[in-house]
């Protein structure tokens, strides 16, 4: 009996997935061509390299990976995060800067960098090459620059306490120059981005982007369901998107 229990939650599943709304082909075209634009202008830093980047000072990095539908819809929100980080100067004062790293060719890395991983994009502030916190704000541009300007609080009084005089008068000089209007909107990534703002979170997650990436995350998590309760292992049914 339980194991046919098991059986049939998984079934559903798959027929949930089948069921939910598709995305159309111009909606998938317009996400990754937005996403690949946006990409073209963020900072971004290598697997190699990461370490590196973030082991002085206060680094916000985003996790994304290229075929996650998700990702590519934050991506020229993450674009609009920084042309305001720059416009506000930040990228002048030392141990204080944001990133992209791009998961999709070696996830096992972003995994392991990560220690935990619910899916992307994920954002993490680190401090001195350590993990501080995980953001769980709001992903629009204005919830994650009120993020950053609480840290750049904290990244300015560091640099007034440690009383370096080049450093405190670049600082001096960022705020003497603060901005009193956000950074000019660029010219639109996509010129029809408009067609995609309907897509809601529930529409990105359940679109299969990668079929095969799927199909395995689906299979993992029912082997980790079976060791958990003891269980022969089932096989997760096949399904194919419409």
């Amino acid at each position: 009996m339980r194991l046919v229990s098991v059986w049939w939650w998984w079934t559903m599943l798959a027929a949930a997935v089948l069921a939910a709304p598709r995305l159309t082909d111009e909606e998938k075209r317009i996400l990754r061509e937005s996403a690949d634009e946006a990409d073209r202008h963020v900072r971004q830093v290598s697997h190699a390299d990461l370490a590196d980047y973030i082991k002085s000072g206060y680094h916000l990095i985003t996790y994304g990976a290229v075929w996650c539908r998700l990702t590519q819809r934050f991506a020229p929100k993450w674009l609009e995060v920084q042309d305001e980080f720059d416009h506000r100067g930040w990228t002048d004062i030392p141990g204080f800067g944001i990133a992209k790293v791009q998961c999709a060719e070696d996830e096992e890395f972003c995994v392991d960098t990560m220690g935990t991983h619910d899916g992307y994009p994920d954002i993490r502030l680190y401090w001195g090459g350590e993990l501080l916190e995980v953001y769980h704000h709001g992903f629009d541009k204005d919830s994650i620059i009120r993020f950053l300007e609480h840290i750049y609080e904290f990244v300015k009084q560091e640099h007034y306490q440690a009383a370096v005089p080049e450093v405190i008068e670049m600082v001096e000089k960022v705020e003497s120059a603060k901005p009193s209007e956000p950074a000019p909107s660029r010219e639109p990534i996509h010129d029809q981005l408009e067609m995609i703002q309907h897509l809601d979170d529930n529409m990105l997650d359940m679109d299969v982007v990668d079929e095969g990436t799927r199909e395995k995350v689906l299979q993992h998590e029912l082997e980790e369901y079976n060791v958990s309760r003891n269980l022969p292992f089932l096989e997760l049914v096949k399904y194919r998107s419409s």
